[in-house]
């Protein structure tokens, strides 16, 4: 209910907002205030306040689970500094990381290991060298090193180790290796008593060594094996990992490994509530304590423990409590079906530290799931996000093409001087909000990293020239001098995004046009020396004698929807979007850019981009038509299903003398050519029609379906799709030219022309 209130409130504000700046024209106009003229600035602000809502919402929610996966990795990492057991990764033979545990071993802080060469922790350089060649021969002949060796306390005691070592990548060792650490000074102690644990404590270190680097589509396998391999040594007929429900005393059994002829258990020790207070196992496992009975039939017979395990066949059992952060998560057991036996307790200590591993396995398969189901959550939520912008851009694109293609009608119908200044406003803000529509999706384009950069050869000239025919009504409108001066020492032709560059010049010299009442606004464009052959470094100053920007401002105008004067009372319009854009563009293009600016005085932007030389012999000769408004009498079929937007194209057209013929639909399409072979020289096709498609079209009449004539007619896509690589999408389907809506009468002129001097 509160994100409608929310959808709704975002709606009527931005819905009142153009209309009191609509209300605050009309004054300052003198215009009568006339109810049906804020009907448009209301839809178009109810429009744009949807859009903010939409776009603002999925972006804290992205951010949600950005701050959740960044949150569960480091309480990950926590958890693996705290294991029991020494273990780190070194690389190059210097530590990279290393748990508490490790340090606690060696004497030495984590500051003081961390970077430092492995040579502190080894009595001797001899000892270190031997030890590294050692751990080089076996891990290239077994793929992982277990060494018994000799560290070097802090405080010069020298303590035996089981060092196992293993590479994070096994094709390539220069990623790191990763260890486990377990003193075995005690038992070097009383070493001819102590033979067996060794062998235990290599097993549980190596199974803890190999659940470092698998990965989570292989714990439970890794688990089964590692519960063989503990049973086999220990000869154990069954043992079985249990699990603890959360915030609840009951378990399941998740893993079971069983030796020949006994009979497993899983099945039927499901759902297990241990909160019995006649039981012993719950009161151990409450205090951490090992669960162990040698001989289960000395039990009293008023023990509940002893009717279950005599109804499994068990003769002695031992459970081990499995604990992270002070939290209960399950147990492992080991039963004896076949004999009855006691366990020692060096065997005991052994296996609780093998129960702690267990735990940090879980744990860490447990966190691995909640991060897989974010990161697929995530993907999702962009996904939906894309989809939703590239559906909102189409419906919006759709009326707004509509609207100016009207307002061009009226215009060339004749108006009045007053008419004409209104529908110059009225364009002016149709402009705006294509312009507005297309930063929205640029942001989001760059957000989910699928706007591309596409390189190709342009005349730098013709890109200022451009950009100075686009701005200077405005210079002139404002009584500012606008100028853009290049070096001459640049060379005209090069390669790169002409079309970014266009767009980032249009964003910088809008911007200081908008904030500059007056003076000038100037554009320079001079060579820098290039450290890459073949390559040229070109710097762009754009300066003006504005407003200027205060210090602490100057960090957050290029962040999305940032501007310098805010709130109701500001004098300026916009999203805040253009510069963000510009930033995010000049990254994707390996550029740099800086600003210096100051109160009352003006701001100077400079950005610098790097272009490839282009050779002239190789350049791809762009042919020119002299006249530009020498446009043959063409034959069009237009496949538009918009009542609006077909009005405006087809009076268009007929303006240019050109016949045009009419379908709805993606069907009439191929009966109307079906029947008309060879009549047409051109068709504009909309994408979404009904009964069949644009692109469907496309690929039939290329196919010849329709005819062979026919099959090689130009194909204009006439469409609201705007996205990044629609245009690419259309042309690759077979399609020869692309018109976006909105559209504008010099779009189809262009267009025009073109074939005229093709044909």
């Amino acid at each position: 209910m509160r994100s409608i209130l929310y959808f709704v409130f975002s709606a009527f504000c931005g819905a009142i907002i153009l209309c009191l700046l609509s209300a605050a024209q009309k004054i300052y106009m003198g215009w009568p205030m006339m109810a049906q003229a804020f009907f448009v600035p209301a839809v178009f602000g109810a429009a744009t306040g949807c859009i903010f809502y939409f776009y603002t919402r999925l972006c804290r929610r992205q951010q949600r689970r950005a701050d959740m996966l960044t949150a569960r990795e480091s309480q990950l990492n926590n958890v693996l500094s705290a294991a029991p057991i020494g273990i780190g990764l070194a690389a190059d033979s210097i530590f990279l990381e290393v748990n508490n545990y490790f340090c606690e071993m060696t004497g030495f802080n984590r500051s003081e290991l961390v970077g430092s060469s492995s040579r502190i922790i080894f009595p001797s350089d001899n000892d270190f060298e031997r030890f590294i060649e050692s751990c080089h021969a076996q891990i290239q002949e077994k793929g992982v090193g277990v060494f018994e060796v000799k560290f070097r306390r802090k405080d010069g005691a020298i303590i035996h180790v089981i060092l196992s070592a293993k590479p994070l990548d096994d094709a390539d060792w220069s990623k790191g290796i990763s260890f486990t650490a377990v003193n075995i000074t005690k038992r070097k102690e009383a070493e001819a008593s102590l033979d067996r644990r060794i062998v235990f404590e290599n097993l549980v270190s190596n199974v803890a060594s190999g659940f470092l680097n698998v990965s989570g589509d292989h714990l439970d396998a890794g688990l089964n094996s590692a519960l063989e391999a503990i049973c086999r040594f220990t000869k154990a007929d069954r043992a079985y990992i249990f699990l603890m429900r959360k915030n609840s005393s009951i378990c399941d059994n998740t893993h079971e490994w069983c030796a020949e002829n006994i009979e497993p258990q899983i099945h039927n020790s499901q759902n297990i509530d241990l909160n019995d207070p006649e039981t012993m196992l719950w009161g151990k496992l409450c205090v951490r304590e090992p669960y162990h009975v040698p001989d289960v039939s000395a039990l009293p017979d008023s023990l509940p423990d002893k009717e279950i395990f005599e109804s499994q066949n068990i003769r002695s059992i031992l459970i081990e409590p499995m604990y992270l952060n002070d939290r209960l998560v399950g147990f492992v057991g080991f039963d004896s079906v076949l004999t009855s036996r006691s366990w020692s307790k060096e065997d005991i200590d052994i296996l609780s530290l093998f129960s702690n591993n267990i735990a940090l396995v879980m744990e860490r398969k447990e966190r691995e799931q909640a991060i897989i189901a974010a990161k697929m959550g995530a993907e999702a939520a962009n996904i939906a996000k894309s989809k939703f912008l590239a559906n909102m851009s189409h419906e919006v694109r759709t009326p707004l093409n509509g609207i100016m293609g009207m307002l061009q009608l009226m215009e060339m119908e004749g108006l009045s001087p007053q008419q004409k200044v209104h529908y110059s406003f009225a364009m002016e803000s149709c402009r705006r909000l294509t312009g507005l529509l297309s930063d929205v999706l640029d942001i989001s384009m760059v957000e989910s990293g699928h706007l591309e950069i596409v390189k190709g050869n342009f005349d730098l000239n013709e890109v200022l020239d451009s950009v100075y025919s686009l701005f200077k009504p405005v210079a002139v409108h404002k009584n500012l001098e606008l100028t853009i001066r290049l070096a001459e020492n640049i060379p005209p032709k090069l390669m790169g995004d002409s079309n970014r560059l266009h767009q980032i010049l249009n964003n910088i010299i809008g911007n200081a046009l908008k904030f500059t009442e007056q003076g000038s606004v100037r554009v320079e464009v001079s060579s820098l020396r290039s450290i890459t052959p073949g390559q040229v470094r070109v710097l762009f100053s754009v300066s003006d004698s504005g407003l200027g920007i205060a210090d602490n401002k100057l960090d957050t105008i290029f962040n999305s929807f940032s501007q310098v004067n805010t709130g109701k009372g500001r004098s300026y319009e916009g999203a805040g979007l253009g510069l963000a854009i510009v930033k995010k563009l000049l990254t994707l293009m390996g550029g740099s850019l800086a600003v210096a600016s100051e109160l009352n005085k003006g701001t100077e932007i400079y950005f610098c981009l790097d272009f490839d030389l282009v050779d002239e012999n190789k350049a791809e000769k762009k042919f020119i038509c002299e006249n530009k408004n020498s446009i043959k009498k063409f034959k069009v079929l237009i496949a538009e299903d918009e009542e609006i937007n077909l009005l405006a194209l087809r009076t268009f057209l007929e303006r240019c003398d050109c016949h045009v013929s009419i379908a709805a639909n993606g069907l009439e399409v191929l009966e109307i050519l079906s029947s008309n072979v060879g009549e047409f020289d051109l068709i504009f096709m909309d994408i979404q029609m009904p009964k069949m498609g644009g692109l469907e079209v496309t690929s039939r009449i290329r196919a010849g379906e329709v005819s062979a004539e026919n099959s090689d007619i130009p194909i204009i896509a006439f469409t609201a799709y705007a996205m990044a690589g629609d245009k690419e999408e259309f042309l690759s389907a077979g399609m020869d030219g692309y018109l976006s809506k909105p559209t504008q009468i010099e779009d189809v002129v262009k267009i025009l022309t073109k074939y005229s001097i093709v044909q």
